[in-house]
């Protein structure tokens, strides 16, 4: 019986873990109540408070994150520690701000002036041609490490999430799915971006508009 109850509670895990899909960075951007870069400066028991570099829809220089819990099917790379600094899609709940996404793809952190991107992020198969493998392969006992996954250099990611976030607008159905995407500004204004710019053509292709 003792078998039994273990397997029924690993199986409903599992068939939990598996009805999850990542977001996409896209859809993270689109998401996001604030998407800001920053250093953490202090860590306390259920927060982080980062030292803020780079952001949208921010105006402080501090900001108070709540810390993404490990759970059965996703877990940080690693622990917070101060110094760290990452690139946050953040959103409201309970009132408080914390990252987006159940596999914390929501955060991806910044060596060297490049952004590490989940690979479930970029992909559903985990590869793909249009970006950069990373070189700081990680030990990773939990799912999705972003330093197992893909770089992109920091002003592009930037550039694009800027020109993303400016440009399309959308509606989210009751499943956080984004719905009624659409342009807020011309083709014309982004067009030569989108032709340089790796990250910023890919999410484009991704709405298919």
């Amino acid at each position: 019986m003792k078998r039994y109850l273990l397997f029924m509670l690993f199986l409903t895990a599992f068939m939990a873990r598996g009805e999850y899909i990542s977001l996409k960075i896209s859809e993270l951007i689109l998401e996001s109540d604030k998407i800001v870069q920053g250093q953490i400066i202090c860590v306390d028991e259920n927060v982080v408070e980062i030292e803020v570099q780079e952001s949208i829809g921010h105006t402080s220089s501090n900001l108070t994150i709540s810390k993404y819990r490990n759970w059965a099917f996703g877990k940080r790379w690693a622990a917070y520690e101060v110094g760290q600094t990452s690139v946050f899609f953040l959103h409201y709940m309970d009132n408080e701000l914390s990252t987006l996404g159940r596999e914390n793809e929501g955060e991806m952190p910044v060596h060297d002036n490049k952004v590490y991107m989940y690979t479930s992020a970029i992909s559903s198969f985990g590869i793909t041609d249009d970006f950069n493998r990373s070189d700081r392969m990680m030990e990773d006992d939990g799912f999705n490490n972003p330093y197992n996954g893909y770089t992109v250099d920091l002003p592009l990611f930037w550039e694009a999430i800027k020109i993303f976030a400016s440009c399309f607008q959308c509606n989210m159905n009751i499943f956080g799915k984004l719905t009624d995407v659409h342009l807020t500004c011309e083709t014309t204004d982004f067009e030569e971006s989108v032709k340089k710019n790796s990250l910023l053509n890919w999410a484009y292709r991704q709405l298919k508009i």
